[in-house]
């Protein structure tokens, strides 16, 4: 496989020096249209092209209440400390060397052990198909280069942020792309496209609009199954080298319908966007089939009521995403699939709200924050 100039090019980092503690936060995406052409090789050679969408989810019987029980969000905070030491979700690590993605991404930066206390919280499930372990990644880098090199330069190497993730999961052998990153790092639904010629950059189209409405019509739903998302990957990976057909075909047609489901997005089309999502889905799945259980209870229970549905992002397990016709029927039916699968885990979410936060205590005492914002268009 050929890299990319951009990919060849490794940060360096001054340990010497620190501009003060510093949290970051982001919450989960969701993939509506478009992943599998956001990674390598396929966008190498032809255009990419995906629609997603920041997340939060409410918890159960809350509908409004947005608890940390159940919004999906990763939170890194980075303090000085005497010795190196790290905690995920409260459990002390005694080594960094069996946790894949803490290694890799010390490894990619070139630092061992620095004195710095590292404490993580992450809500994403393992598996869940919400682009986890990509913005993992994404928030250990934003955490440590806000660390030692301020928090104005993350804001202002986005993209380099964006591409030492596709880096660390190439080191991870996780073959991912960087829908996931930017899903989650940069705010609200995003229609996120490449070319070829600029592999390395990415145009953005914001929605400034439909988040709501999507949002009232739609539950997500945990299955409580894990998908197998490498193994999925590589599959259709591994048949666009072949250049088999089918798959060549599926990854064109989810490019165009990618752009189409924005533009019926903005044009408050929500039966016909969620028709197009589930064609699309459906189109992935005749090339790398996998069924779910849940999916043929939800489709067998709700009928034509149920207007659209996915799995999040590989598929084979995980969140699904179910949009219903009205708010009415999807009320009604909330209660109908928690009485037939006890075993799941029904939210409401929240489409389109901010991406990646970062706060930092300065060494004068000052507090400084940045969140990105969502724009009309923008180009990375």
């Amino acid at each position: 496989m050929h890299t990319l100039s951009c990919w060849e090019n490794r940060p360096e980092i001054d340990c010497s020096y620190n501009h003060g503690p510093i949290t970051v936060m982001v919450p989960a995406r969701f993939d509506f249209i478009g992943g599998w052409t956001d990674t390598p090789p396929y966008y190498f050679d032809n255009n990419g092209c995906v629609l997603n969408t920041t997340v939060l989810l409410s918890g159960e019987g809350k509908d409004s209440i947005i608890d940390d029980t159940a919004a999906k969000w990763i939170k890194i905070s980075v303090c000085p400390a005497e010795k190196f030491s790290v905690t995920e979700n409260g459990e002390l690590l005694d080594t960094i060397d069996d946790h894949l993605i803490l290694s890799k991404t010390f490894e990619f930066l070139h630092i061992t052990e620095p004195d710095i206390s590292l404490s993580i919280s992450n809500m994403i499930p393992k598996g869940s198909g919400l682009g986890g372990s990509s913005l993992l990644v994404a928030s250990l880098l934003a955490a440590l280069y806000g660390y030692y090199k301020g928090y104005r330069y993350i804001s202002s190497n986005i993209t380099e942020l964006i591409n030492n993730v596709l880096m660390i999961e190439q080191l991870m052998e996780s073959g991912g792309g960087w829908q996931d990153q930017i899903g989650g790092v940069l705010p609200g639904i995003k229609l996120i496209e490449t070319v070829p010629e600029k592999a390395c950059n990415y145009s953005l189209s914001y929605l400034d609009n439909s988040a709501e409405l999507l949002s009232s019509n739609s539950l997500i739903i945990d299955t409580r199954i894990q998908r197998k998302a490498a193994r999925i990957l590589y599959s259709i990976r591994q048949k666009y080298i072949d250049r088999d057909p089918q798959a060549c075909a599926m990854l064109k047609k989810i490019t165009s319908n990618a752009m189409l489901g924005f533009t019926m997005l903005k044009n408050n089309d929500i039966e016909s966007f969620a028709g197009l999502l589930s064609d699309s889905w459906r189109i992935v799945n005749d090339v790398e089939y996998s069924t779910v259980e849940p999916v043929s209870i939800l489709e067998k229970l709700c009928g034509n009521d149920l207007a659209g549905m996915k799995i999040g992002g590989a598929g084979g397990g995980g969140f699904i995403l179910a949009i219903f016709r009205d708010e009415e029927r999807k009320a009604f039916y909330r209660q109908k699939i928690k009485e037939l699968s006890r075993n799941c885990l029904i939210y409401e979410p929240v489409f389109g709200g901010t991406g990646l936060s970062v706060f930092q205590s300065g060494h004068g005492g000052e507090k400084e924050s940045t969140v990105f914002h969502i724009g009309k268009t923008e180009n990375l």
